[in-house]
């Protein structure tokens, strides 16, 4: 299985985006799961990556502060409840099957 990680530079819908992906044989992706970078619409993205024939390898969290993690204040803990949001949306919008066959979920936890 060849996947990839689902931004490679160019603006395009995310339901081209994955088409085009899968058209030229990758077979999944590595999903962005926030709405930074401009994808307001990633919580739709699940569905769209399987209707485009493609698996999900892993989901992505924010990279924005990754190395607040460590500080013991208001902006460790606001990353903190960040990377918990984000399982938390995913469960909330009945992706619990993706989430527990989805081998891994990356966070940064220093840049």
């Amino acid at each position: 299985m060849i996947t990839i990680y689902d931004w490679f530079g160019y603006e395009l819908p995310i339901k081209e985006r994955y088409q085009l992906i899968k058209k030229v044989g990758f077979d999944g992706i590595l999903l962005w799961w926030s709405e930074g970078f401009g994808r307001n619409d990633y919580r739709n993205a699940p569905q769209i990556v399987w209707d485009a024939g493609l698996f999900i390898e892993n989901i992505h969290t924010p990279v924005h502060n990754q190395n607040d993690l460590w500080l013991d204040n208001l902006d460790g803990e606001a990353l903190s409840d960040c990377y918990n949001n984000v399982l938390q949306i995913a469960m909330s919008l009945r992706y619990r099957l993706w989430l527990c066959t989805c081998p891994a979920k990356i966070i940064h936890i220093t840049h």
